[in-house]
């Protein structure tokens, strides 16, 4: 049963995009809210609402730094092929 659980997020990211036709920014948001209701409510899962917003911080700052380092390489490659 706590397989399952744990599948649940990467589960509702193929139901959202695949059957349901969703675009990937609302597959995320839905994913995430699944995250969020499990780890908040299931005991076995269960952290405080301190620890999931420390983790969502996290990594959010992650998430930016890699589209940091994307925008710009991109951007250098559109400048080398000028």
């Amino acid at each position: 049963m706590q397989t399952l659980l744990a599948l649940l997020p990467l589960l509702s990211i193929f139901v959202c995009l695949f059957v349901w036709k969703q675009t990937a920014l609302r597959a995320s948001v839905v994913s995430y809210g699944v995250i969020v209701c499990l780890v908040y409510f299931y005991a076995p899962f269960a952290l405080p609402a301190s620890t999931i917003l420390h983790m969502t911080a996290k990594g959010a700052l992650i998430c930016l730094l890699v589209g940091y380092v994307l925008f710009f390489g991109m951007f250098l490659f559109h400048l080398m092929n000028k």
